[in-house]
C-alpha cells in the first residue's frame, strides 16, 4: 500500500472549509498572474501559514496545485529537477 493510500485509508472524511477554499484561490491566482506552478510563491507565506492565516486547523495538510490525466506535463514541466524531486 503507498503511503499516500495508507493515510487516505486511515483517515476520515474530508471536510470543506470555505475560509481554507478562498486562501487556495488566492494562491491559485498569484500563480495564474505570475504564470507559474509553485507551492510557496516569493514573498508569500508556507502553506503551514497561510492555512493558520485562513483560519484552518490541522494536523498535517498538503496540497496539489495541478491536475492532469497523467505525470507527463509534470515531468515536462521540470518535475524532474532536484528542487522538485525533494518533495516526491
Amino acid at each position: 500500500m503507498t503511503l499516500t493510500a495508507n493515510v487516505r485509508a486511515r483517515s476520515t472524511a474530508a471536510q470543506g472549509d470555505a475560509a481554507l477554499a478562498a486562501a487556495a484561490r488566492e494562491h491559485a491566482a498569484r500563480m495564474a498572474q505570475r504564470n507559474v506552478l509553485s507551492h510557496q510563491l516569493p514573498g508569500e507565506p508556507q502553506i503551514q501559514d497561510r492555512a493558520t492565516q485562513a483560519g484552518a486547523r490541522f494536523t498535517t495538510i498538503a496540497e496539489n496545485i495541478a491536475v492532469a490525466p497523467n505525470r507527463q506535463p509534470f515531468i515536462q514541466h521540470g518535475c524532474n529537477r532536484p528542487s522538485s524531486r525533494k518533495h516526491s
